[in-house]
């Protein structure tokens, strides 16, 4: 069976950033099958890092190596890790890119990647390209951990904003926007259930919002801004075939009431 790394960057694609990692990789692993999840991270977004890794992560096939590059720190010192838990392996720096992924999976074993092997050294500007996607590669081709990095017991975290559970109302507020405009809060379907009674209301700023099944049951009225709980189990407001953020004025960090 073919290596499996799967690649989740801020890079874009119009510089050939990507390209000259896949390169890297296939130099050292030419086995190795590549997924893009993402290189659409918004620039230096730990946050928005963090959720897409979360949600996507858990998809894949056990033994995937899971490589995460947004890194605002490169060339500080901040550290290089090397994270495997029951399923995966993960190859980030750390800065709590890993946070919200290993509320779900508990590492077994972490490292501290050593910046200059005879396989890779560090690099002031692109250690996706000198460092992380060599780790990633030659661990995929065999390479043990203890070559790899020096074992650490914790990991640099964020600590996203959690909502608010009272009695009769949840209080919490926008987190992101997806690429459609819908904005996705941290009030959770789970949360839901726990409350005493609720009419299924949502208010955002001015706006009181109904929820819906699916999105076009929303569409019913166009234009209209309403709420569903999406894959995630988190609620999220949409326009029907529109963008809930510019239509209505939104941003990150409004405040949204569950009633």
């Amino acid at each position: 069976m073919k290596p499996l790394l799967t690649l989740t960057t801020d890079f874009g694609t119009q510089d050939g950033y990507v390209g000259a990692m896949k390169g890297k990789i296939l130099s050292i692993q030419p086995k190795a099958q590549i997924i893009d999840i993402t290189h659409d991270i918004s620039p230096q977004s730990i946050l928005h890092g963090a959720y897409c890794i979360a949600r996507s992560a858990i998809e894949f096939p056990t033994n995937t190596i899971h490589l995460v590059v947004i890194d605002p720190g490169v060339g500080s010192s901040r550290k290089a890790v090397l994270v495997q838990t029951e399923k995966f392996h993960f190859v980030a720096p750390d800065n709590g890119v890993l946070s919200l992924l290993l509320e779900k999976f508990q590492p077994t074993q972490m490292v501290s990647i050593f910046p200059e092997t005879p396989y890779w050294k560090a690099h002031s500007s692109f250690d996706g390209l000198h460092l992380f996607a060599p780790v990633a590669a030659h661990l995929s081709a065999g390479l043990t951990i203890e070559k790899i990095g020096k074992p650490i017991s914790h990991l640099q975290t964020i600590h996203p904003a959690r909502s608010v559970v009272k009695s009769d109302r949840i209080i919490g507020e926008i987190l992101s926007f997806d690429r459609f405009g819908n904005a996705l809060t941290n009030i959770t379907q789970t949360q839901i259930h726990t409350l005493t009674e609720a009419m299924q209301i949502v208010q955002c700023n001015r706006n009181q919002v109904s929820i819906y099944s699916y999105y076009a049951e929303g569409g019913a009225t166009r234009g209209s801004l309403f709420g569903i709980f999406n894959s995630d189990q988190h609620l999220e407001l949409s326009v029907y075939c529109g963008s809930a953020k510019e239509q209505f004025s939104l941003a990150q960090g409004d405040t949204v009431t569950y009633y």
